[in-house]
């Protein structure tokens, strides 16, 4: 009954970031466009656009989804969705094979309520299926070790583990790596290979699969673009200092502090501490698992040393989403360190080990689903340009897009009837005062015209500064829409005036000052 509701809270949390069909950002809509503008052929076997890189079995899932549910936030998220609903259960069932129950209840409790899993489970990303790829694998590693599956059940082992790596880059990794360990065990032990080979085999075909996609439609460009985004993620040379020597697992822990409560990065006073707990707990239960079961340790481990390797060959980079698939192994270890305690303790002391170990678990998800509450929003673009569609006069109003707002428009604008707007790229390879000074240039291109919509989506503080403040200078502004998403980050579209000669002469392009150390 106890993890019936806690798996019913989670499913019920996850349910309501999806229902919500929030705004969706700039990766999602990425990837939205590729699968709504594109047949199954191109979409499958072509490079995508817009520098995104997708599994195959994800692709096709995508597009499933938008079949079923049309082009909407619903149809893109709906498998993500269910794969987040998927990785619940499968968490449930390979944890218990590791904690004792009161601690597996605590462990569960911290992944149903993981606010960057709710997040997750409705966005158009394949993290999900990250997740739910690598659990799905690690049971059947557990399950083929512990039982000794006939020839049938391994088949049938073999075909869905094959269709989950389909669905996650990660996953061909994580195959390798614990096929690699099956084998051993099965040399060791004396076992017959041919009742481990139908298991592999389907394991081996999905990522064949997904390998030879992924060769063929990773274009030069985008492969340099994801590689120096993700730059901070790569293993540095660890003899440049102390700091590099001991970067792996000060990275694991933030990883598993962001898989457990959202943060990217500790810096507060409690933050620091809650990471530094999770640290020590992560230290004891992999000290634990080593010695109470050796071997299923080994299999905890896998899809970690094979993120840390992918990382030391910058193959994979070990930071934040792109490395949530390790967050199950490292949750299951940290509160295994609970059972290491426990082990200490007299039999008295069990309970209030267990209330610990809850507590820890409960605390950080409860924090935030009271600060902020699901559904949790990246972006209000939708609500804004309806807005904006709502106070515009077709005949008269101009709408101009800033460069980071251009995919949002192209997606939602053509959807809510605003297809007519003007781009203002910026320059490249510039300092910022250049580039801001260019951005204000462009925007003298709109003076004379009384009614002017400026659309700024994915600014930061000093260009708006820039921008807003030269508009003001040489117009009224009329109208705004704003919509908050988080601290200080929002989406706005400001209706100005551009039409007063007197207000124009008041500055110019080139002479308005613009921050010169603002930096994205």
């Amino acid at each position: 009954l106890a993890v019936a509701a806690v798996l019913l809270v989670g499913t019920v949390l996850r349910s309501v970031q999806f229902g919500a069909s929030t705004s969706m950002w700039w990766d999602e809509i990425a990837l939205a466009l590729n699968v709504t503008e594109r047949g199954w052929g191109e979409l499958l076997f072509s490079p995508l656009m817009h520098y995104q890189v997708a599994p195959l079995g994800f692709l096709v899932l995508e597009k499933l989804g938008v079949l079923l549910l049309g082009d909407t936030e619903a149809g893109f998220r709906l498998f993500p969705f269910l794969l987040s609903l998927a990785a619940l259960v499968l968490f449930w069932r390979v944890s218990l094979r590791y904690l004792r129950f009161p601690t597996m209840l605590a462990a569960l409790i911290a992944f149903a309520l993981s606010p960057t899993l709710v997040f997750y489970a409705g966005t158009v990303k394949q993290y999900s299926g990250d997740v739910a790829a690598c659990l799905l694998l690690l049971w059947m590693t557990l399950r083929w070790l512990d039982d000794r599956p006939g020839m049938r059940e391994a088949l049938l082992l073999g075909v869905v583990g094959g269709v989950a790596v389909l669905l996650s880059h990660p996953a061909v990794l994580v195959a390798a790596g614990l096929g690699a360990t099956l084998l051993a065990t099965a040399r060791r032990l004396g076992i017959p290979l041919r009742r481990l080979l139908p298991m592999l085999a389907g394991w081996a075909i999905g990522a064949g699969m997904i390998t030879y996609a992924s060769l063929r439609t990773l274009s030069a460009s985008t492969d340099q673009v994801m590689v120096g985004f993700w730059d901070a993620g790569f293993v540095p040379p660890p003899w440049e200092g102390l700091r590099e020597l001991f970067w792996v697992p000060v990275r694991l822990v933030e990883v598993l502090v962001f898989f457990a409560a959202f943060l990217y990065s500790p810096n507060s006073a409690p933050e620091i501490a809650f990471a530094a707990v999770f640290g020590g707990l992560l230290v004891l239960g992999v000290i634990h698992l080593s010695r109470t079961d050796p071997r299923a340790a080994v299999v905890l481990a896998i899809p970690v040393a094979v993120a840390v390797a992918a990382a030391c060959v910058r193959l994979l980079p070990l930071i934040e989403r792109v490395s949530l698939f390790i967050g199950p192994p490292l949750l299951i270890a940290s509160f295994a360190g609970f059972d290491r305690m426990r082990a200490w303790l007299p039999r008295s002391m069990e309970r209030l080990v267990f209330l610990a170990a809850l507590g820890f678990a409960a605390l950080p998800g409860l924090a935030l689903l009271i600060v902020a509450p699901p559904p949790r929003k990246r972006s209000e673009s939708r609500a804004v340009l309806q807005e904006v569609r709502a106070r515009r006069l077709p005949e008269d109003d101009l709408v101009v897009v800033r460069w980071w707002g251009w995919i949002s428009t192209e997606y939602y604008g053509q959807r809510l009837g605003l297809a007519d707007w003007t781009l203002i790229a910026p320059l490249e390879g510039y300092p910022m005062d250049q580039v801001l000074r260019d951005y204000l240039h462009q925007l003298d291109a709109f003076r004379g015209h009384s009614r002017v919509w400026v659309y700024l989506d994915r600014t930061w503080d000093c260009e708006e500064e820039a921008v807003l403040g030269y508009l003001g200078a040489i117009g009224r502004r009329r109208d705004v829409v704003e919509k908050r998403i988080s601290g200080d980050e929002r989406v706005s579209a400001h209706l100005y005036d551009l039409s007063d000669p007197g207000l124009l002469g008041r500055a110019s392009a080139q002479e308005y000052p613009v921050p010169a150390d603002c930096s994205e």
